[in-house]
């Protein structure tokens, strides 16, 4: 996004949702840009204008207003399925395939790569009490196909540590879910000025992390709960460790002998 484009996300981000009820003349009034450049915006996100992605945000409204069975029944009341496993089945299957398919193959390319590197370390950052469960897979998943992985703690020393050892080509792994914290944006940009590389996971197309990442992943998270659903983040973080898989496998031999070993020695079967 361009420092224009940024400053519209920011605006929209810390005033939503009443911002979603405005037109865009208004918008770029409160904004003090041209109303096509609202437009543009828009447009540049992924929404034909304004008015689509303010129809997409009432819809979402009128999803999350009704009870899940209210929707449950309204959505699949022709459906030969019929039935709350279905219905959630069909809801997780369309948000892996909407997240895998959006997802550019250059990108895991990129990642991959990064996370290959054999000096660096990988941090994974969440200030968001409902998302930390997801870093903590994340963390299990990753800490099996490379070393030198943790969880950035949400406290000062324990960020200021972080940035003021970071190296050039670290990682940094934020998931920012719809927290629209400060705080994620001002960490992105600390660690990347340190000379490392930020890679963010999120659900919004105009996420503030974004002007600091080198890497952003888009997942859909929408649920037959009131509770968004982090089952695609989980499908796409699983692809992302098969492929890195590949080039850490003299690690991971070399971590399973040693499980295998000090399994043996201290079998209580044997």
């Amino acid at each position: 996004l361009t420092p224009t484009e940024n400053l519209i996300a920011e605006h929209l981000m810390s005033t939503f949702p009443n911002c979603m009820l405005k037109t865009s003349y208004e918008l770029a009034g409160e904004i003090g840009v041209n109303t096509s450049t609202v437009t543009r915006f828009f447009q540049k996100i992924g929404y034909k204008s304004i008015k689509t992605a303010q129809n997409e945000f009432k819809k979402g409204i009128d999803f999350q207003a009704r009870t899940v069975q209210n929707r449950f029944e309204e959505e699949y009341k022709d459906d030969a399925q019929k039935s709350m496993m279905g219905a959630y089945i069909i809801s997780e299957a369309t948000n892996i395939e909407q997240t895998l398919n959006n997802v550019p193959a250059a990108s895991l390319d990129i990642l991959t790569g990064i996370l290959s590197d054999r000096k660096n370390t990988v941090t994974l950052f969440s200030n968001d009490n409902n998302t930390y469960p997801l870093v903590e897979f994340f963390h299990s998943r990753l800490k099996q196909v490379r070393p030198q992985v943790g969880i950035l703690q949400p406290n000062e020393v324990a960020i200021a540590q972080t940035i003021a050892t970071t190296r050039n080509n670290d990682a940094l792994i934020i998931l920012d879910y719809k927290s629209n914290s400060r705080l994620n944006s001002k960490i992105a940009a600390a660690f990347k000025k340190q000379g490392g590389r930020v890679i963010l996971f999120t659900d919004s197309p105009i996420c503030p992390t974004a002007k600091s990442s080198d890497l952003t992943f888009e997942t859909k998270t929408r649920s037959q709960s009131n509770l968004p659903s982090h089952v695609a983040t989980m499908a796409l973080i699983n692809l992302m460790i098969d492929l890195l898989a590949k080039n850490w496998e003299d690690f991971i031999l070399e971590q399973t002998q040693a499980i295998d070993k000090i399994s043996q020695e201290i079998s209580l079967t044997s």
